[in-house]
């Protein structure tokens, strides 16, 4: 699971521009050039953390998911930051906040879709 998150974390971070990263919220180019990007990282680790015929089923949903997850989020933490509200009083929920979300969602599906690829 380790290297799961550490691969998340090179498709996701590393490997993102920062033009990617501050455009994709528009659902342009940049936003597809990241999920292709995040999409060859992680097929190179699950071909050969998984076994080859369950590689296209964990590859379709996590990259699905994470076009969603960062769809929505980038468009909620680009307002945010344009608006230059970092945080808020009351329950912290702020641009920053948001990118902590993004990233435990993110988590959160990459955890819950090899577990169940694996079992199945």
């Amino acid at each position: 699971m380790i290297s799961l998150i550490i691969t998340h974390w090179i498709g996701d971070a590393l490997f993102q521009s920062e033009r990617q990263a501050t455009n994709k919220w528009k659902g342009s180019w940049e936003l597809t050039e990241h999920i292709l990007v995040y999409s060859l990282v992680m097929f190179i680790w699950s071909s050969f953390a998984l076994p080859h015929e369950k590689v296209w089923a964990f590859l379709s949903i996590t990259a699905s998911l994470h076009l969603v997850t960062d769809f929505l989020t980038s468009k909620i933490s680009h307002y945010l930051f344009e608006r230059k509200i970092y945080y808020t009083k009351i329950l912290n929920v702020g641009a920053f906040s948001v990118i902590v979300l993004d990233q435990a969602l993110h988590f959160l599906q990459l955890l819950i879709t090899y577990q169940w690829i694996i079992q199945q």
